[in-house]
């Protein structure tokens, strides 16, 4: 029988592992742990599993946060690590969940949550940057801003309080999908889901009443049927993002863009799929959001103003 040692000492065979990192903030981490490498047997798979510190951001670790490599080998094939890279991701996420840590996987745009190591490939050479802008202020400075913003805000109703903070919330996220989720809901706060007219509502009612009187002897399922259908009286609420945009004066290049990151969202939620290329739809979405805010302020007839301010 094959011992561990050996297979993972047989590159020629055993050629494929499987790497994911992660950060953990403050209340993760490893108490007989003191950085290096640590190598351990793990029964489970019949692997073995090494642990290793690896930098992360400064303004991370400034916030008490630590990042970890674990990298699980060897096996036969990339297909193999695959499969297995993904099942130790969602096991690190579930002890992260029993653990109440914080946990972020570094690399939320690719197809995996892993990443499949060619273990004869060459070293080379290696190099790691990071790079943050930030944008300090007087406080001078702040309370002129703060004095503009105010002035603005008559009367705030919820929905623009709601899209403001889920924007602003957003920049403390490291994950660009948390980030996409968060500014779509952010856009998807401020649009009204207007009725779609009394003829739909007619069809609708007269749906309803057929569902109502069906054949289906399980109650549960018709309430939920006429409830489905009784939704059908207003317009999505992607209609009423697109519908908002276009009362914002915002190009069809721009509407079109936020329907991409719509969908990359539903991707996201809906189907459970990695969408990659998350980085510049992030970005491009806040400066989108920050926009919106400044352009519902400038609305002159406040009855339609879509932000609520007055």
């Amino acid at each position: 029988m094959t011992s561990r040692n050996s297979r993972f000492s047989d590159k020629a065979r055993y050629g494929w592992a499987v790497r994911l990192d992660v950060v953990l903030n403050s209340r993760g981490g490893f108490r007989d742990y003191d950085g290096g490498a640590a190598s351990l047997l793990w029964r489970q798979a019949d692997l073995i599993l090494q642990i290793e510190s690896r930098k992360i951001a400064p303004w991370l670790e400034a916030a008490g946060s630590s990042g970890y490599r674990l990298t699980v080998g060897a096996l036969e094939t990339a297909c193999e690590a695959e499969q297995l890279g993904t099942r130790v991701a969602a096991a690190m996420l579930m002890v992260a969940l029993k653990k109440n840590w914080g946990l972020t996987l570094a690399w939320p745009d690719s197809p995996l949550p892993c990443r499949v190591v060619d273990r004869n490939a060459s070293k080379g050479i290696t190099a790691l940057a990071y790079g943050t802008i930030s944008s300090h202020v007087g406080f001078r400075e702040f309370i002129q801003e703060l004095d503009t913003s105010y002035s603005e805000y008559k009367e705030v109703q919820y929905r623009t309080l709601l899209s403001l903070e889920l924007c602003a919330a957003s920049r403390c996220e490291t994950s660009s999908r948390s980030r996409i989720v968060m500014l779509v809901s952010s856009i998807e706060a401020m649009a009204r889901q207007e009725s779609l007219g009394e003829e739909v509502e007619a069809l609708v009612e007269h749906f309803s009443a057929q569902v109502l009187n069906s054949a289906i002897e399980d109650a549960g399922i018709r309430a939920s049927l006429e409830g489905q259908i009784r939704m059908l009286t207003r317009e999505s609420a992607r209609r009423a993002v697109i519908r908002l945009l276009k009362a914002l004066d915002f190009s069809k290049a721009e509407r079109d863009f936020v329907e991409q990151a719509y969908s990359a969202r539903s991707k996201i939620l809906h189907q459970g799929r990695r969408v990659p290329g998350l980085d510049h739809m992030v970005n491009e979405l806040d400066r989108l959001i920050v926009t919106m805010h400044n352009r519902a302020a400038q609305h002159s007839d406040a009855a339609d103003d879509p932000s609520g301010r007055r």
